[in-house]
């Protein structure tokens, strides 16, 4: 389960999450429909997880980073829905982008984490046939 092909995997779903993340953060920066309803629905959760996790608030680093494994683990486990949730959460970071560029709210600057998101996705892609997840 550790050969080469499986920590490249690891390590793409990793790196496409984490810029799934960047990409995320600096998108919702500017105020249009994308946010509203990221926000909207990101403060449900939040309070949700606030209310349950209270007493281990000092712990939440080594939480996120846990739920982060948990996150792979289920991706890998369940990977044709996982690999669809990706291909989602891409095409929706995409979409964002094109439409907060053409309003000129966003400029270039954001093209190589998007570069590298893309290309992290479609390398989980033909790793995962080469392994025989797909």
């Amino acid at each position: 389960m550790l050969n080469k092909a499986y920590l490249i995997l690891y390590a793409n779903i990793a790196l496409f999450l984490y810029t799934l993340m960047i990409m995320a953060r600096r998108l919702l920066a500017s105020p249009n429909t994308f946010t509203t309803v990221f926000q909207n629905t990101s403060r449900t959760i939040t309070g949700f997880i606030n209310k349950t996790l209270a007493p281990v608030a000092q712990w939440q680093n080594v939480i996120e980073i846990l739920l982060v494994f948990l996150l792979i683990l289920l991706i890998l486990r369940f990977f044709n829905v996982g690999l669809w949730i990706l291909e989602i959460a891409a095409v929706l970071i995409l979409v964002d982008w094109g439409y907060q560029y053409l309003m000129h709210q966003q400029n270039l600057a954001l093209l190589f984490p998007l570069a590298v998101m893309l290309v992290s996705l479609f390398s989980i892609r033909f790793i995962a046939k080469e392994v025989g997840f797909i």
